[in-house]
């Protein structure tokens, strides 16, 4: 949620669309490796998404710092566990009807957690910056983590699935 109002009409009229876009996009996808969204609206004239509650949540940007200061290896079939999740997440958001590009797949919005007995439970987070390829392919601006984008979210054209893988 926004901790202030902004008194700029053209970013504040930016910011209530990202809010829109990320309640849309987060609205047309249920699946258990996606964050759900439970409500979206504006109060006070400040816009707010609640979603799901990540219990005992890890984000894997976290875990890989944490392996790297203990100098812990990750297992293979555990790796793989948490990439077939993030791909299935994907493929959903990219399934018609939907098909919807992330664009910020990054360690900092893949969130771990034990769940029924699985200790690697992921949840793909932030779908602020999603687009709908129905919408068209092209994009007006490069729109991500630099260190993350796919050259053709850097080149403003042909977004597509593969854009998040």
């Amino acid at each position: 949620m926004l901790s202030r109002r902004d008194d700029n009409l053209e970013r504040a009229a930016a910011t209530l669309k990202k809010f829109q876009l990320e309640g849309e996009a987060l609205a047309a996808l249920d699946h258990p490796n996606i964050v759900g969204l439970l409500d979206v609206g504006t109060a006070n004239d400040t816009p707010f998404l609640v979603m799901e509650y990540v219990a005992g949540g890890l984000t894997l940007k976290r875990l890989i710092e944490q392996h790297q200061a203990d100098q812990k290896t990750v297992q293979p079939a555990l790796c793989w566990h948490r990439v077939r999740q993030i791909l299935s997440a994907l493929g959903d958001a990219h399934a018609p009807p939907r098909q919807l590009v992330h664009r910020d797949i990054k360690p900092e919005n893949i969130m771990l957690q034990a769940k029924d007995g699985d200790p690697a439970h992921v949840k793909v987070l932030d779908f602020g910056l999603a687009k709908f390829v129905q919408d068209g392919t092209e994009t007006t601006q490069a729109m991500g983590t630099p260190a993350y984008m796919a050259p053709e979210q850097l080149w403003k054209q042909r977004l597509g699935p593969w854009t998040d893988l």
